[in-house]
């Protein structure tokens, strides 16, 4: 319940706050970014220090909404699963805007990333994250690439595990492109739902109340032998990573089946659960909610996908 008197000596006191800063009473706090973010970016091709403005007005990721984000993950200048990513990529172009849109090229686009790495300095891991936008007045796809530094490699297995809870007060918006990574402001209301009930990560509802994706990734069910996710088309997203562990899981005796979301009955029977994502790697799930869950067969093929790529 909204309570005014408390808004009001929160404001004041918010208030006497920055008068003392003013006066030179505070000393002057330092911004922590919550990101290592590198100092070079790239737009179109071209690299130039993040401090510039990135963009004009005229495009379509402010005026409708219209655009995609892509993140990936790089071991000093090279991209880990290259072409599933650049295929979502393809993809995500197409659907968006049209089957004529015109994108730079595979392996152009490759070089381009290693270049980029090549200037801010070739960090031993690092996580990229692509935006993809249409200029709203030549109609040309523009890209903008941001780098990230990380201090290992989110594919290395480390056995700490994610609690989830599921947050319903908002349901998740059926887009009209399915598997596609739209920001929406959903993740703005989950995410400080998250933070206020000290959760890992969030589940994400539809409009009938079923659980179709999470903040940390797509979501999987381990029932009996088979390995059970979201089909893309109802609300779990097109992801690099999510291709390459259902391979390993169906070459380990896990049966893949997809549905159209879960039910908190399906949840609450599941023997273990997992989250996928490529910009975050593969995650046990041992908490949603009350339920708690172990991590036999989950730690197993987390475990199995972090030696792919080490070659352990």
């Amino acid at each position: 319940m909204y309570d005014g008197r408390n808004a009001v000596i929160h404001f004041f006191l918010f208030m006497t706050d920055i008068l003392d800063y003013i006066d030179g009473a505070l000393p002057e706090q330092e911004i922590t970014p919550a990101n290592n973010w590198c100092p070079i970016a790239c737009k179109n091709g071209i690299f130039f220090e993040v401090e510039k403005p990135l963009f004009n007005a005229h495009n379509s990721l402010i005026n409708r909404n219209l655009g995609f984000t892509e993140k990936f993950i790089c071991s000093a200048n090279e991209p880990y699963m290259w072409n599933e990513h650049y295929n979502i990529v393809a993809k995500s172009v197409r659907a968006l805007f049209s089957d004529k849109a015109e994108f730079i090229k595979s392996n152009d686009l490759h070089r381009k990333v290693e270049i980029f790495i090549s200037k801010n300095h070739y960090p031993s891991f690092s996580r990229i994250t692509l935006m993809v936008w249409q200029s709203e007045l030549s109609e040309q796809i523009e890209w903008i690439m941001l780098q990230e530094k990380l201090k290992t490699s989110p594919y290395e297995f480390e056995q700490s595990s994610l609690v989830l809870g599921v947050y319903d007060e908002v349901c998740k918006p059926c887009l009209p492109i399915a598997g596609i990574g739209v920001p929406t402001v959903v993740d703005v209301f989950a995410e400080r739902w998250r933070k206020e009930h000290k959760f890992d990560a969030v589940c994400y509802v539809d409009s009938e109340k079923r659980i179709v994706d999470t903040s940390a990734g797509n979501i999987y069910l381990i029932i009996g032998n088979q390995m059970v996710g979201v089909n893309p088309n109802y609300g779990g997203r097109n992801d690099a990573l999510s291709v390459v562990t259902e391979r390993i899981a169906a070459r380990n005796g896990l049966e893949i089946k997809y549905i159209n979301g879960f039910q908190r009955k399906n949840i609450e029977s599941a023997d273990e659960i997992m989250v996928v994502s490529s910009a975050y790697g593969v995650k046990c799930v041992v908490g949603v909610d009350n339920n708690r869950y172990r991590k036999q067969k989950t730690e197993k093929l987390a475990m199995l996908v972090s030696e792919y790529f080490t070659g352990a």
